[in-house]
């Protein structure tokens, strides 16, 4: 079976049209939420698997360019590359 026939949804995000690949997001996927690193912007974006908005984390804790996403148990870990930390917000 190829990938593409396992294709589920997608949605689109106009402010991603940069031809950068150092201002493309992050993507990770928990517990029925799509979690989106937007370095650009300087947060962290997320999604029901539906693609309907549900909140941002925006510019706390200094975030400065939120490249790498992880989810365990209750807790969402960003890493920043500009900052060079690794930061857990608690989840909703």
């Amino acid at each position: 079976m190829c990938i593409r026939d396992r294709f589920v949804s997608a949605w689109d995000i106009p402010v991603w049209g940069s031809e950068n690949p150092e201002e493309k997001p992050f993507l990770t996927w928990a517990e029925g939420f799509v979690y989106v690193g937007d370095p650009v912007h300087q947060r962290v974006l997320v999604f029901t698997e539906d693609g309907a908005f549900e909140w941002a984390l925006r510019e706390a804790g200094g975030l400065l360019f939120p490249e790498g996403l992880a989810v365990i148990g209750d807790t969402l870990y960003v890493t920043d590359a500009h900052t060079g930390q690794m930061v857990g917000y608690r989840l909703p």
